[in-house]
């Protein structure tokens, strides 16, 4: 069976797909050393493999070394024996299922530099190292004037709570309007860390997907435009969401990198190329905007930044040359482990475009 979110908004997936030829494919691709994966909260469903990369935030196959970071590619050939947590050898209350902390490591194949690695889902032709040398005009004042924005299409995505090492009905929310719990609390955390360094932010903290998911980026775009208009000036729009990672056995995936002696979430960033609705024609000035920014978090902390996944889709970024969509964790990390997430990208943005 496959599920996966749609972060795209526009889609309609809303169906499980449970006909034969489907569930051969999938027995298929395990059986070849590729797994089915659910990515998102949402049961929404792509038509092929082909739609499976227009919906999914992250592939992966079910490939478990003993030191437990894992390949973040999907329908890749196995090179080894597949290993999938056994969640029947854990302890685990009733009609609950594990949140396996863990991890993600680029493949092997995938060519990076400077520790920034892509996942090119888009098949544009693009260069790293070209990419990471580009000038782009971006320079942050510290002067209080509006330089970035932060708002949230998905504002309820929110965490869990506890840490727990187990997920299910009863246990945790991975939505909730309470905006001390969700990723609106993350967004005020990066406007805090940016103001103290005397940069100006105006921080939306309405939650575009309370009123629908699907729709929600629609709502945003507005709400984004409309402040564009008030603060012209603004350098960087940031879309701050949260994750999911959910694999065919029902295992959560959490996954973490040490920092400052604590787990720090491991974020995604997101760029899109633009789609007919939305054309984007400085997708490549939003992608350049997003190297600098995993430079310097890898230089602050290994790891701590999954490859960009750069695909055709919208994400509101046609709007600026300096906007994108940044996960911080997934639902199964605990709102600190975002929390000093936070900590580090607002640093590395600092680092990346202050003028001084």
């Amino acid at each position: 069976m496959f599920w996966a979110k749609n972060i795209d908004g526009d889609k309609q997936y809303s169906q499980r797909i449970a006909n034969p030829a489907v569930s051969l494919l999938s027995a298929v691709l395990v059986l070849c050393g590729v797994a089915t994966v659910t990515v998102g909260d949402a049961p929404l469903v792509p038509r092929s493999t082909s739609d499976f990369s227009e919906v999914c935030n992250v592939r992966l196959p079910l490939c478990l070394p003993a030191a437990g970071k894992i390949p973040m590619l999907m329908f890749l050939p196995n090179f080894g024996n597949i290993e999938v947590p056994d969640i029947s050898q854990n302890v685990l209350p009733e009609n609950a299922l594990p949140v396996v902390s863990l991890t993600l490591q680029p493949p092997a194949t995938m060519n990076g530099e400077d520790g920034v690695y892509i996942n090119n889902e888009a098949k544009k032709e693009i260069d790293v190292r070209s990419l990471l040398d580009s000038e782009l005009d971006i320079k942050l004042k510290k002067d209080g004037s509006v330089q970035v924005i932060i708002y949230h299409t998905h504002g309820s995505e929110s965490y869990n709570k506890e840490g727990l090492p187990y997920y299910g009905d009863g246990f945790y929310d991975v939505h909730t309007d309470d905006m001390t719990e969700n990723v609106v609390h993350i967004g005020q955390k990066i406007t805090e860390k940016l103001r103290e360094k005397g940069i100006g932010v105006v921080h939306d903290t309405t939650m575009y997907d309370l009123d629908g998911y699907n729709d929600a980026y629609a709502r945003s775009c507005d709400g984004v435009e409309n402040l564009l208009s008030l603060y012209p000036d603004a350098k960087i729009i940031l879309d701050i969401h949260r994750d999911t990672i959910v694999l065919e056995n029902g295992s959560k995936y959490r996954p973490v990198v040490e920092y400052k002696n604590k787990n720090a979430a491991q974020m995604m960033i997101l760029v899109g190329t633009g789609k007919a609705s939305a054309p984007n024609d400085h997708w490549m000035e939003n992608l350049s905007f997003a190297v600098k920014i995993q430079r310097e978090a890898e230089a602050i902390c290994k790891n701590v930044m999954r490859p960009i996944l750069l695909r055709n889709s919208g994400y509101n970024q046609h709007l600026t040359n300096g906007s994108l969509l940044v996960e911080m964790g997934t639902c199964g990390n605990s709102l600190e482990e975002a929390e000093l997430s936070a900590e580090i990208l607002s640093e590395a943005i600092i680092r990346a475009f202050d003028m001084n």
